[in-house]
């Protein structure tokens, strides 16, 4: 599962790359590597809250690795590894999937710091990670899409 997880990561990381660095080339070039985001104080405000966006964003990631491990983070419990219900930092700030919150603060953070002119793939993410929240992280949503694809819900060998 960690490397299913590391491939999904690469594959996120080279859409981001490719969105910023060849479809917005023109901006995000100026933006980074030719001092643009100095120019401006607006621009410079949009770099220190994209930078915050990101640091927040990977402090959650973090936490939330330290708090359930590796087998934790990866579904774990899905294969039947034990997995206790854990309480302390991200877990105790009321927040549902700290995780996916993390990764799109980051990603959100990464296109604000560069003034990215395109917020399309961010938006794809929001999507993506909502529906992954509502179904994949939500028991009423599991059960309704393990019913989707015609499983039954509850049974170990399925």
């Amino acid at each position: 599962m960690q490397r299913l997880g590391l491939y999904i990561k690469v594959f996120q990381f080279g859409v981001v790359t490719y969105d910023l660095l060849v479809l917005d080339y023109d901006n995000v070039s100026t933006n980074l590597f030719k001092g643009g985001v100095l120019t401006s104080p607006e621009k410079l405000v949009h770099l220190m809250l994209g930078l915050l966006l990101i640091f927040v964003g990977q402090l959650f990631n973090y936490a939330v690795f330290n708090a359930l491990g590796a087998k934790g983070v990866y579904y774990g419990y899905e294969f039947g590894y034990p997995s206790a219900k854990v309480t302390c930092f991200p877990y105790n700030l009321n927040i549902n999937d700290p995780q996916y919150w993390g990764v799109l603060m980051c990603i959100f953070g990464i296109y604000v710091a560069v003034g990215a002119t395109s917020f399309f793939v961010p938006l794809l993410e929001v999507l993506w990670y909502g529906i992954s929240m509502q179904i994949l992280e939500n028991e009423r949503g599991r059960r309704w899409a393990i019913a989707l694809v015609g499983g039954s819900y509850g049974n170990k060998g399925d």
